[in-house]
């Protein structure tokens, strides 16, 4: 069971990813509790926020959500320090795949590591 924080992600977006995640026994946190790992949509966010969220939320792992065909600006959030993503449409396998990979211990390559 991990705690799980879902941020700046659409309403439609959240409540499936909240579903997936409270079936498997997580538990979503608000946004001033501490959290094991966190999802955030690339839609919502700036140029640099993925940068912004992982320096905000660190050590925890954090997971872009963003629309499927759109994979560079997944990979923008990779370069940012994400751990990885999710596409939507989301799918709860891949949701959970996602999830149990970040936790195992995201460790992030040298080019990641972002100066406080």
């Amino acid at each position: 069971m991990a705690k799980i924080l879902l941020i700046g992600l659409p309403c439609e977006t959240y409540d499936q990813l909240a579903r997936v995640l409270v079936a498997h026994e997580h538990i979503v946190v608000a946004p001033a509790e501490p959290a094991d790992a966190v999802f955030c949509s690339a839609n919502t966010l700036t140029r640099d926020g993925v940068r912004q969220v992982v320096a905000a939320h660190r050590p925890a792992p954090v997971i872009v959500v963003a629309d499927r065909p759109n994979t560079g600006e997944c990979f923008d959030a990779l370069d940012q320090g994400a751990a990885n993503y999710c596409s939507e449409p989301l799918e709860e396998s891949e949701v959970l795949w996602t999830l149990a990979g970040a936790l195992r211990g995201f460790e992030p390559c040298a080019a990641h590591i972002i100066e406080p």
